[in-house]
């Protein structure tokens, strides 16, 4: 009976106290600060102004935050921001925890099935920016032609709306396998060409001059890729050539280069 009686007296107790920390405004938001994991460029000195974007609910209490919305507001609307989480510091922050989006693509877009502007893409095909005027230089994101296809309207803040994004998130995973450095895969890689020869192929223009081709791209992606840059790698003269990797009668992935 004693022992009764004390569990009934300790769940009183804990309610109160569970009633007196929500009802508290010690646990009242009160400050929204941003730590980035990563080095910034387009999103350096603009920590004031991503936080605004979050459109935060100061004063409601920190057990209630709905940490979901505030990180699709503070994505949609600052489209180089990928948040990681959003971390409760006790008893009334938020600390926003986010890395910049690299660009990597560079892909037409058309409106009314007339070009007027390159869509900036990272690995995850999430539209960065869209700019007028683009030139293909080393420093700047790869160029992406999509034979056939005129890549409609699309906003910055969201994801391409394309038939060919899963081929190009498989690519995008590859380039970074090869390579997990931006810059270089920049310096590198000059165009990629879906669609190629048929609808299957993909081209890739090296900046040194060399072409590769994968043959049938939608099968083995990952292996194609792999042999074409294998035996890129073992080039002496890296300026011509053709490399072409594509499924012998056996379904081995072999190559040639020529």
């Amino acid at each position: 009976m004693k022992n009764k009686i004390l569990i009934i007296s300790l769940s009183v107790l804990a309610f109160i106290v569970l009633i007196v920390i929500l009802s508290s405004t010690v646990f009242c938001l009160k400050t929204v600060e941003i730590n980035f994991m990563s080095n910034t460029v387009t999103l350096t000195n603009k920590e004031t102004e991503i936080i605004e974007t979050g459109e935060f609910k100061y004063n409601q209490n920190i057990f209630f935050v709905s940490k979901n919305n505030y990180i699709k507001n503070l994505e949609e609307k600052n489209p180089y921001l990928k948040v990681v989480n959003i971390e409760t510091s006790f008893p009334n922050k938020l600390v926003i925890n986010a890395v910049e989006r690299n660009e990597l693509f560079a892909i037409k877009g058309y409106e009314e099935n007339e070009y007027k502007y390159h869509l900036i893409l990272d690995d995850e095909l999430k539209i960065l920016a869209t700019i007028e005027n683009y030139t293909n230089l080393y420093t700047n994101p790869i160029l992406v032609t999509i034979n056939g296809e005129n890549t409609l309207a699309n906003v910055a803040g969201q994801t391409l709306n394309s038939l060919h994004n899963n081929t190009l998130t498989k690519l995008a995973v590859e380039l970074y396998a090869y390579n997990n450095n931006p810059l270089m895969l920049k310096a590198n890689f000059e165009e990629i060409i879906l669609n190629y020869s048929n609808k299957s192929d993909i081209k890739i223009v090296m900046r040194s001059g060399v072409n590769i081709v994968l043959k049938n791209a939608e099968t083995k992606l990952t292996e194609k890729f792999m042999l074409a840059l294998s035996y890129y790698n073992g080039l002496e003269n890296k300026t011509i050539g053709t490399i072409t990797t594509y499924e012998d009668s056996s379904n081995n992935v072999v190559g040639y280069y020529f």
